[in-house]
Parts: C-alpha cells; structure tokens; sequence
C-alpha cells in the first residue's frame, strides 16, 4: 500500500491519498493514521521551507 500526502512549510500534513490501497477499510485506516501523524520537518529549497509531497510505503502483516 503507499500514501501520499502534503507536507507543508510549516510541518503539517494535508492532502492525505491512497495511491495503491489493499481494502476500503484498511485504507480509511491508513488515511486516518497518516493524518493523526505529528508534524514533519519541511522540505528546503535554498534554506527556505518549501510545501512538497511525500509517497510513504505501508506494510501490513496478516498472522
């Protein structure tokens, strides 16, 4: 499964997407943990906090 989501200049985490999901649950999931996540550090240009996306790979283990 991989998200894709916003990481803004000031940290937060906004446009939360599912690029390839597993299951509409574990997806609905997935979104709401990405979303709940504390702030990141910004991406830089030229020492200048920029917004940027970030693809994040999800692993899931059935047992």
């Amino acid at each position: 499964m991989f998200i894709r989501f916003l990481i803004t200049k000031q940290g937060g985490i906004e446009q939360v997407k599912v690029l390839k999901g597993v299951s509409p649950e574990i997806d609905a999931e997935a979104i709401r943990l990405v979303a709940s996540m504390p702030n990141w550090v910004p991406g830089k240009v030229d020492g200048q906090a920029v917004d940027c996306f970030y693809n994040l790979p999800i692993n899931f283990s059935v047992r």
